[in-house]
């Protein structure tokens, strides 16, 4: 068994003396002998002691409650004091300090054996309780999600650090204050939340998922789960649980659903054109056949002309029916976007909308279907000219971007490369938040059903060029301030014709 090392601490010469050989001979080792309280100090840090005997009343400007207060605030080192008084104000001041025990002298020997064994087994058991609060606390506070522990009484009694990276709220501000997480739950959400919060004692995990509103404005996607915690004896202490941040799986989840929905949509798509087609066919055909038989000039001809005319629209009807479905694939080769771009602002020509844009050098090549992206930007341009009836300014953009695994500045998030991001801003009155999710739906729009504009494909197409050109598009819209629609092509790489990702972009001129 380990020989504890005792630091002894009294000014009287003989009694430390004594005090020594009665330590000694209980099987103790006497690191150190000090008289007074700064000499103390010195030698707790030097010697490390396992105990201390403090005697209160020192020679010197510090007694021994003092210096036992100063070895306390940087050493975990129990400490009994020795001393001749046991008046109300030293035992008050001792008990400030945390002392493991009070000794009057002269002691018996049996009593300084049982206060020096009392005072270094709960030394040991503070300690190791320590160290287990310790390391589950390390696990609590390390954990990706927002942990929480609230008490029976409603209030919380543990937040992990976490609620800060997700919600932009310490936990202190979370204890500070018991009703902000509600506060902070989305409007819409907020009555099941309270329902979830109201099942007390509930034995099983339960679980629900809502929407926060994080301290910067943004809207975060929760995972809730809690279950109720109880004592050894059965007693109720209330309910522990976690939050998880699903907001980039959200994302990711809206856009596999998009896709999936564009999918069926391009099936049906294929489908009524090819249909479409062969009944145009057969009509066109019998329209050309009449118009052989009627009399040039004739009211019949006339109308078999403006019939003709409307086949001719409805075939270029089925062909945004045949690129909006898988068919329509692109035949893709290397071209300048800065060029495609200045084709497609041509477009604008006689709008009340001027076009302004910033086109660098040394964009990365891309390999596109020149015609089909051509007519993407012509169908964005249109639409943010629309957004505008009054006139304004759509700004174009592009730029080279790289992205990571994790980056988190693009939602919904994409996948790790390199692309060649063009971007067209309006500054019209913007798009809502539930109808922004909708804007490539077949025929979806805000417009009253009398408009004649923006009731057709024109988004639905932009979305599937970009698709098929493994793109992605993003779009964000502030209500009153206009709408952004960003357009990420991914950039060619030597291996297939691409550029490898440490190369010099090329300088186009």
């Amino acid at each position: 068994m380990k020989q504890a090392r005792i630091l002894l601490v009294e000014d009287e010469f003989i009694i430390a003396r004594n005090i020594q050989r009665d330590v000694t001979d209980l099987g103790y080792q006497v690191c150190g002998i000090a008289a007074t309280g700064e000499e103390a100090i010195k030698l707790a840090a030097e010697a490390k002691p396992d105990l201390i005997l403090m005697d209160v009343m020192l020679a010197g400007q510090m007694d021994g409650i003092e210096a036992a207060n100063q070895i306390g605030l940087q050493y975990a080192i129990p400490i009994i004091y020795l001393t001749a008084f046991a008046d109300k104000e030293v035992l008050d001041r001792a008990k400030q300090t945390s002392s493991f025990g009070y000794l009057i002298k002269p002691c018996e020997q049996r009593e300084l054996h049982a206060g020096i064994e009392m005072a270094l087994y709960k030394s040991e058991m503070e300690a190791q309780l320590r160290k287990s609060e310790e390391r589950f606390r390390m696990v609590a506070n390390f954990t990706y999600d927002w942990e929480f522990w609230v008490g029976t009484d409603g209030q919380l009694i543990y937040i992990s650090p976490s609620c800060e990276r997700i919600t932009g709220y310490s936990s202190e501000e979370f204890l500070a204050d018991p009703g902000l997480f509600t506060r902070i739950a989305h409007p819409d959400d907020l009555k099941p939340l309270k329902d979830h919060i109201n099942q007390e004692r509930v034995l099983g995990p339960t679980e629900i998922v809502h929407r926060i509103v994080a301290k910067d404005g943004s809207v975060k996607w929760i995972s809730h789960c809690c279950q109720s915690v109880f004592s050894s004896t059965g007693a109720w202490l209330g309910r522990r649980g976690s939050n998880r941040d699903i907001s980039r799986r959200k994302e990711m989840e809206e856009e596999l659903l998009k896709s999936k929905k564009f999918e069926a949509t391009g099936i049906l798509a294929g489908g009524i054109a090819h249909d479409f087609n062969n009944l145009l066919t057969v009509i066109q055909g019998n329209i050309e056949l009449a118009q052989e038989e009627s009399p040039p000039g004739s009211l019949a001809a006339e109308f078999l002309k403006e019939a003709r005319r409307a086949c001719n629209h409805a075939k270029g009807l089925t062909q945004k029916f045949i690129t909006v479905s898988a068919g329509g694939m692109p035949v893709k080769a290397t071209e300048s976007i800065n060029g495609l771009i200045q084709d497609a602002v041509l477009s604008l020509a006689g709008s009340s909308a001027r076009a302004e844009y910033l086109l660098p050098k040394g964009l990365w090549p891309v390999e596109i279907d020149a015609a089909q992206v051509r007519h993407a930007l012509h169908n964005l341009l249109e639409n943010a000219a629309e957004a505008m009836p009054g006139g304004g300014v759509i700004r174009i953009t592009a730029e080279n971007i790289e992205t990571a695994e994790d980056d988190v500045t693009i939602k919904p998030p994409l996948p790790a490369g390199r692309y060649v991001m063009i971007s067209v801003d309006d500054q019209g009155v913007g798009i809502s938040e539930e109808n922004i999710n909708r804007i490539f739906d077949p025929y979806f729009s805000t417009k009253d059903r009398g408009s004649q504009k923006g009731m057709g494909l024109g988004l639905t197409i932009v979305y599937s060029i970009v698709r098929k050109h493994d793109g992605y598009i993003r779009v964000s819209s502030t209500r009153g301030l206009g709408t952004r629609v960003s357009v990420y092509l991914p950039v060619l790489h030597k291996e297939n014709g691409v550029m490898p990702l440490h190369s010099t972009p090329v300088v186009e001129e």
